[in-house]
């Protein structure tokens, strides 16, 4: 799960895509519109994981349209919402594809943990589209 592009969020993204199976990942709506604003501050992790991004995007619109899941390693996952949604690629994704705020999540990677996992959806709400991007960080208890 990461939430936006920022340096002390996706730094280590790139090598660690590359040695580890990252089965279903889970990127917010801010990751397009970060990387579309041009800023040439954003680093180069987050510019591979907009690509990696991007890549399940397209994969899993290829695999619903043929009927089908998307497999291990291509599944991706919008938490929240944004007010531009239409005008990015993943406003095409299947709707199991989007989750926002008051959703529980109990599968991982297409199974259901429901036993012994569930991760609790508390933003990002749409009017969080323009505020501070750390407002839509990720958090886990233990």
């Amino acid at each position: 799960m990461l939430t936006h592009a920022d340096k002390d969020h996706c730094t280590g993204f790139a090598d660690l895509a590359e040695q580890v199976h990252i089965g279903e990942l889970w990127v917010t709506p801010r990751l397009w519109r970060e990387l579309g604003e041009g800023d040439s501050a954003v680093c180069e992790d987050a510019r591979a994981l907009h690509a990696e991004a991007e890549r399940r995007v397209k994969a899993t619109i290829a695999a619903a349209r043929r009927g089908e899941r998307p497999a291990s390693g291509d599944k991706i996952l919008i938490v929240g919402y944004d007010a531009d949604h239409d005008e990015h690629s993943y406003a095409e994704l299947p709707e199991e594809c989007h989750t926002g705020p008051g959703h529980l999540i109990t599968k991982l990677d297409g199974e259901e943990l429901s036993a012994v996992f569930g991760a609790f959806i508390h933003g990002p709400f749409a009017d969080d589209c323009d505020g501070d991007r750390n407002g839509t960080s990720c958090a886990q208890r233990p």
